[in-house]
């Protein structure tokens, strides 16, 4: 069965997200990060035993990769939000202990 090696660029992807990228096919295909000097990954998959392989999976990984990139960067932008939402909705949400003297 072929192997798909794919190269990725470390001074655009974070390596967190790469590794969710790279998990998210695991169901399919084993796979080995390599270092490509100080900038890249290369990625290559395996198809398991007895899966079927995607015939498209660079394209796949890399609009994963995107997604998933997007996704840390909304979250990051948005922490300090959704953080005093959350604060604010259990402060309404849970009795006011009582204080004693």
């Amino acid at each position: 069965m072929p192997k798909h090696q794919i190269r990725v660029d470390l001074r655009v992807y974070p390596l967190l997200v790469i590794q969710k990228t790279t998990a998210a096919f695991s169901d399919r295909y084993t796979a080995t990060m390599t270092q490509a000097g100080n900038d890249a990954l290369i990625i290559e998959f395996e198809v398991r035993a007895g899966s079927i392989p995607l015939p498209n999976l660079p394209v796949l990984f890399q609009d994963r990769l995107l997604d998933l990139s997007l996704q840390e960067q909304i979250a990051a932008q948005t922490k300090d939000i959704r953080l005093a939402l959350v604060r604010a909705a259990l402060a309404e949400a849970l009795p006011e202990s009582p204080v004693k003297p």
